[in-house]
């Protein structure tokens, strides 16, 4: 007996280890063999970059709930980018690791955390008491789901909480088991620290699983109180939950506005929901497996089954789990562990017979039946050739549901659902060409940027802002990037932001959208809004790649100055283009409207040009508008109507688009500078139809060089502008500079002393927010929002001391709700283990 207990266990720990093995080892082949383990868009800009800020400001300030982070985005609500990791467990870690790089350790952290999901996976099976064959049949199949892999290495939130989803399946089952709550709580809590987001689909998940598995007989009072952990769990997180719901409320909508009817309305779309890396990534055998618990389970079975089927099929689901933003299937990816557990029971019961020859015929061949059904309702469409691989699969699952007949191995099933994401996986990984190669990779996080930035920065006395320059490839990987607490950008890119700052650069000012994403706020190469923004330092490297070079703007504008040039904004809101940019280089706006505009004066110096476009072809002119038709970039010219001054100068250009295929992309780049005009059918469609450019042009310079993309569109209302560069030399405006004192400018506080010259106004260009306060000598005074989007105030003459402090709203509230939330959960293990006392002694 003993010899076979020893046995048993070294097999169950090979098998932990033969899975763990395997993990990694599809990582590297269809992924890790293609680059780093990390991919080029949101995990180099977003995933692996926050979390390296969040630890740089626990280093400076020591605060472990931090409010705000001036660095990113002119300044802005930490909680803005909390789903990135701020209190993610696995992110903690790595505080207790300086000396590791943190997009390394998150390399790592990804593969662990997925080879830890897999053996969580397998050892709940076991537990469940499942063959070894089906546990690690189903196991693999978990590991090689469309979602697991490749959104370890793309956005790591949508799958780094599995480990603690898992982990509390095996703790639903114990307190149905045991009545104790306590892994059951730890695991929603933690899976909410992770990812909130998810958390909301996971802890459905959870419910339709305890549910689902609650014995027969069990006392009333645990029935009821299983919602109790979950509660106290969600309530322990409101120092997550609560500031993080006040920075979601207040961002501006991003999306798309959704029928009602067309929500409720079922939909077969079995390649978005079964299939890519944006789904539960199952596959068809997930179909068979529905049927079979409609068809032959109980009355519990087959309602469980329903609610699977009516979440996979109609889009209110999908939508609701997204935060009602869009109808997208990745937000039912933490259905997937259930789901596997689903297959799990449907493979026993065809081991054990439970499931006749005809009831699986009908069950297979139903499942040929909806595949042919989704067939038939994509029609022609671009993608009924993916349907036509679906209904081959589901053909291919059915023959070997035969050979199952003769062999009676439950694995035999999976092999078709297993083929078909292994070739998924090699499709959409590293063959895709979506991971950051290792070359790039060491480039973009060289510490010699953190060097450059600062040397640039050690010799400076005021408040300005360091960007890193560049093609717009890598101002996207750097966007938020920040290499020194010192160092402030202008640029963020987060599905949470501050809307009055988007609303600004937008809208307001006009800068360049370069890329897709319209969330995507990257740093502008447009002269004058580096100048009224405060960036002084542009850090990039010479053109051989070896050395690192620093331009400086000497008149740049302190992040924070006193002026009494003022105008009032109904006066500023009547400017047009070029002067809605350069006005703001010569007066501050206010939202007084008792100040007159009489001796406003315009911009000097700006003269109205004529400019042409020439190409070898695809450009034609048409009255006043320019038709371009190009079935690929097509490099051209652009040619000013004067003689060239012999000085620098700075062009003003601006035109709308009409473009000719609204489902394509639009792309112009000027003298380096991109615009884009996304398709509409994109998930973040930038609105961007007016492309703007400013540019300073070198000495005798008459000709600059662009680039059109493919399409068909029309540039029409075409401004073009000159003018010398005094605009960007003249530093009159900022009458008195703020000078910051470095011990106490951290976390979120700026201060710093400012000697006022005449009676005006404390301008900055800190993106307004109503919980910014701003004390002037220990005292509070009151804000406004100047230069239409940015926090200012009042200020009288003399030497002030002026601190800028934000209170991250709900921050306090949801410290006093995790509290309680705490004393609850010790509230609840001392009541069950009273509880589990007295039933013993009964």
């Amino acid at each position: 007996m003993k010899k076979s207990n020893a046995k048993e266990r070294i097999c169950g720990l090979a098998c932990y280890v033969a899975l763990a093995v395997l993990t990694v080892a599809a990582c590297w082949f269809f992924a890790g063999r293609y680059g780093v383990f990390g991919a080029n868009m949101d995990w180099i800009s977003q995933h692996s970059v926050f979390p390296e800020y969040f630890r740089q400001q626990f280093y400076q300030t020591g605060q472990f709930f931090p409010e705000y982070a001036a660095n990113i985005g002119g300044g802005q609500n930490i909680y803005n980018f909390s789903y990135y990791g701020l209190y993610n467990p696995i992110v903690l870690i790595a505080y207790l690791l300086p000396f590791v790089k943190m997009s390394d350790y998150l390399m790592a952290a990804s593969v662990i955390c997925l080879a830890a999901s897999v053996c969580l996976l397998y050892g709940w099976l076991k537990k469940r008491r499942f063959s070894t064959e089906i546990a690690l049949g189903v196991a693999v199949l978990f590991l090689l789901a469309g979602p697991m892999i490749y959104q370890s290495c793309h956005q790591i939130m949508f799958v780094q909480y599995m480990p603690f989803l898992l982990m509390t399946f095996l703790g639903v089952d114990r307190y149905w088991e045991k009545g104790k709550p306590g892994l059951y709580t730890l695991g929603v809590f933690l899976m909410i620290l992770t990812s909130f987001y998810f958390s909301i689909a996971g802890m459905a998940a959870l419910f339709l699983y305890g549910w689902y598995g609650y014995p027969k007989g069990i006392r009333k009072r645990k029935l009821f109180g299983f919602l109790v952990p979950m509660i106290v769990a969600v309530l322990s997180a409101g120092v997550l939950l609560v500031p993080t719901a006040y920075a979601i409320l207040q961002r501006s909508g991003s999306s798309k506005s959704q029928n009602l009817k067309e929500l409720l309305m079922p939909k077969l779309q079995l390649e978005s929901s079964l299939y890519g890396a944006y789904s539960v990534g199952l596959t068809v055998i997930l179909v068979a497996v529905l049927l079979g618990g409609i068809v032959c389970g109980s009355i519990r079975e087959r309602v469980v089954s329903v609610v699977c089927v009516a979440l996979l099929t109609v889009p209110v689901f999908a939508w609701g789990f997204n935060g009602l933003l869009y109808v997208r299937y990745k937000s039912l990816i933490p259905f997937l562990p259930f789901f596997c557990y689903l297959t799990a029971v449907f493979l026993n019961r065809m081991k054990n017979g439970e499931i006749g020859r005809w009831k699986g015929a009908f069950i297979f061949g139903g499942t040929v039946g909806v595949s042919l059904l989704a067939l038939y309702l994509q029609g022609d469409g671009s993608r009924a050739q993916n349907y036509q691989l679906i209904l081959f699969e589901s053909a291919a699952l059915f023959f070997f549901f035969l050979i199952f007949q003769k062999w009676k191995r439950p694995f035999l099933l999976l092999v078709p659902a297993l083929v078909c994401l292994v070739l998924i996986n090699h499709a959409v990984n590293g063959k895709a060409g979506n991971l950051v190669q290792k070359e790039d990779y060491q480039e973009i996080t060289d510490s010699a940027w953190q060097d450059a930035v600062r040397d640039a920065l050690d010799g400076e006395t005021g408040l300005y802002r360091a960007e890193q320059s560049g093609v717009a490839k890598k101002r996207k990987d750097n966007v938020n990037r920040i290499w020194d607490m010192r160092q402030m950008t202008t640029s963020v890119y987060s599905s949470a932001y501050n809307a009055e700052y988007q609303k600004f650069r937008d809208n307001v000012f006009q800068v360049e959208q370069p890329f897709r994403n319209g969330l995507m706020q990257s740093a502008s190469a447009n002269p004058l809004f580096q100048k009224f923004m405060g960036v002084k330092y542009v850090i990039g490297r010479s053109e051989d790649g070896e050395n690192f070079t620093t331009e400086m703007q000497e008149a740049a504008a302190s992040v924070i100055y006193g002026t009494n040039q003022v105008i009032a904004e109904k006066t500023y809101q009547a400017m047009k283009f070029p002067y809605n940019q350069t006005m703001l280089m010569q007066y501050a706006v206010t939202g007084n409207e008792k100040i007159a505009d009489t001796g406003v004066e315009k911009t000097k110096g700006i003269q109205e040009t004529n400019v042409t476009f020439t190409a070898k072809q695809g450009v034609t002119k048409e009255d006043d508008s320019w038709k371009i038709k190009t079935k690929k970039e097509q490099k051209a010219t652009l040619s000013l109507d004067e003689d060239a001054s012999g000085k620098e100068r700075i062009l003003y250009l601006q035109f709308d688009v009409e473009n000719g295929h609204p489902n394509r992309d639009v792309s112009i780049v000027i003298n380096g500078i991109r615009n884009k005009l996304t398709a509409k059918s994109h998930l973040y469609y930038n609105d961007n139809t007016t492309f703007t450019y400013v540019m300073k042009l070198s000495t005798d310079q008459e000709k600059i060089k662009m680039t059109f993309g493919a399409g068909t569109y029309r540039i029409c209302n075409l401004k073009s502008y000159v003018s010398d560069t005094a605009v960007l030399e003249d530093d009159s405006l900022y009458q008195s500079t703020f000078t910051p004192d470095w011990n106490a400018t951290k976390g979120n506080q700026i201060s710093g002393s400012i000697k006022m010259k005449q009676d005006g106004y404390l301008i900055t260009s800190i993106p307004y927010d109503s919980h910014l306060e701003i004390k002037v000598d220990g005292r509070e005074v009151v804000t406004e929002k100047v230069n239409t989007a940015f926090v200012g105030c009042r200020m009288v003459s003399g030497e002030h001391w002026v601190t800028i402090t934000y209170h991250a709203p709900g921050l306090s509230a949801g410290k006093w709700i995790s509290l309680m939330g705490i004393l609850l959960w010790a509230g609840m293990w001392v009541l069950m283990r009273k509880f589990r006392r007295r039933e013993k002694n009964l």
